[in-house]
């Protein structure tokens, strides 16, 4: 099961997918929505497979349900799904 792990800093969107020893990264910064994210993470994936996908991001978890404030979950799934 290949996994694409998205490392989402105050500077820079990282990603990494198993089996590769080299991360690629570009630009972030505190105006990035998810929709511009998403739109990064795809054009640094082009030609890599993968299954799953993993978000790190530097920012509050809530704590009655677990999910991220910074990004809507629904709009990201959508995004990630359209590849």
């Amino acid at each position: 099961m290949k996994k694409l792990v998205v490392d989402f800093g105050g500077t820079h969107v990282k990603i990494l997918t198993t089996g590769r020893r080299e991360h690629r990264q570009a630009d972030s910064g505190p105006k990035m929505t998810a929709r511009r994210m998403v739109s990064v993470v795809k054009r640094l994936s082009a030609g890599w497979s993968y299954e799953h996908v993993a978000i790190g991001y530097p920012g509050p978890v809530a704590p009655r349900h677990g999910r991220l404030r910074w990004l809507v979950d629904a709009e990201a799934a959508a995004l990630l799904e359209e590849r």
